[in-house]
Order: C-alpha cells, then structure tokens, then sequence
C-alpha cells in the first residue's frame, strides 16, 4: 500500500516536471523568433532605405519579370490541381493530389534559379 502511494507521487513529479519543461522551451522558442523577427526588420527598413541588397535599383526592375512568371506558375499550378482532382477522371478526392504541391515547389525553385541567371546574364 505504501509503495503504491510513493510511485504514484513521482509519476505525478515527473509529469510536472516534463509540463515546466516544455512551457521553458516555448518560451525560449517564443524569444528566439521575437529577436529574430525584430533584427530582421530593421535590417530589411536599413536596406531599403540605403538601396541595398534586394531593394537595388536593377534589383527592383527585375523584380516585374520574376513576379509575373511566379503569378502565371502558380495560376497554372491550381489549374493542374483543380483537374486532376475534381476533373473527369478525378476522384474529388484532394487527399490524394497532395503530391503535386510538393512537386510543383521543388519545380518553381528551378525556374526560379533560372530566371534570375538569364536576368544576370543579360545584365
């Protein structure tokens, strides 16, 4: 009997004990993304403000380019999603379409590598 009582009392320590744990990482996850956030921020407004780094003058020019072809991509992304789930041989079934996001990702990357190497080159 004594020693039901016992192990039940450090089950319940360890379960506290795991609890406070988890709440210390959340919170220096929390403060983590909080510095980051902030820094980031203020790095991004310090380069906007001096034209640097993505916000350069070519930079923003190229930017209309990248922008339409990424917008067109995705566009033709959702079409080919829409058909293959709900289209004559679909199933209606977006469970099963997962995988065309994942490739589609992996995909735009690429173009993506590309476009920016073309826009360079012709630089």
């Amino acid at each position: 009997m004594r020693c039901a009582a016992v192990c039940s009392d450090d089950v319940l320590d360890t379960d506290i004990l795991a609890a406070a744990a988890v709440c210390l990482l959340l919170v220096l996850v929390a403060c983590g993304v909080y510095a980051f956030v902030r820094v980031g921020t203020v790095q991004d407004a310090l380069n906007q403000l001096l034209e640097e780094g993505d916000f350069t003058r070519d930079a923003k020019a190229r930017k209309g380019a990248i922008r339409a072809v990424a917008a067109a991509y995705w566009l033709v992304v959702v079409a080919i999603f829409l058909f293959y789930t709900f289209g004559p041989y679909g199933n209606g079934q977006p469970e099963y379409s997962w995988f065309i996001w994942a490739i589609a990702g992996v995909i735009f990357a690429a173009v993506m590598v590309v476009m920016k190497a073309v826009q360079r080159h012709h630089n």
